[in-house]
């Protein structure tokens, strides 16, 4: 929350236009705390490349998409680092939670484990906006085409065998999220693409 400074008479502390002093105390009531806006979370670059490469009758494609200078609340996280109340029984923690603040182990930012006295650590924050910036492997194609001596003899004029793969994977700042999810958030009821492989073989007569 925001409260004036005070000098040691008590008064509050002005600036040079005049003006309050504002410091910043934490509190133990989301209801009392102050919201801050965070800047602009929409990316500032986002595209895709690829290349594709043929040699002696192989051939190699792969396509990639990517995402620059965007945040992203990581809702799914936010949920699995939860305090261990009532309404989560029964649901998973992450394995950050392992890391949370002890007497042994100050040197953290993950809150104190503490049904009673804390229960709204891991309640909506700029804790769990994090970066939205991804490189996603789209697609892998790998195929041989058959030599045209010897597709001949069959009465056929070219014969590819080929294999693919779709949403291979994406590389983000955490493992598990997924940012083309949303600009604003991640969900734990949306899907990522299915990944998929597959194979086939091509004729022209």
């Amino acid at each position: 929350i925001d409260t004036p400074q005070l000098d040691e008479t008590g008064a509050p502390v002005l600036d040079a236009e005049g003006n309050e002093v504002m410091v910043k105390e934490t509190t133990d009531s989301y209801t009392n705390a102050t919201r801050y806006a965070t800047g602009d979370i929409l990316p500032k670059l986002y595209g895709g490349f690829g290349t594709s490469l043929n040699v002696y009758g192989f051939d190699f494609g792969i396509s990639f998409a990517y995402q620059l200078g965007g945040r992203i609340y990581d809702n799914t996280y936010a949920s699995l680092m939860h305090q261990g109340t009532s309404d989560d029984m029964g649901t998973n923690w992450h394995r950050d939670i392992l890391n949370a603040w002890t007497p042994e182990n100050t040197d953290t930012d993950v809150p104190m484990l503490n049904y009673n006295a804390d229960g709204y650590a891991n309640y909506t924050s700029t804790r769990f906006l994090t970066s939205s910036d991804y490189l996603s492997i789209n697609n892998i194609t790998f195929g041989y085409t058959l030599p045209k001596s010897f597709t001949k003899q069959l009465g056929i004029q070219n014969i590819r065998l080929y294999v693919a793969a779709d949403n291979v994977a994406v590389f983000a700042a955490r493992q598990g999220l997924d940012p083309r999810q949303g600009y604003s958030a991640s969900g734990n009821d949306t899907y990522s693409p299915m990944k998929t492989v597959s194979g086939g073989v091509t004729m022209t007569f």
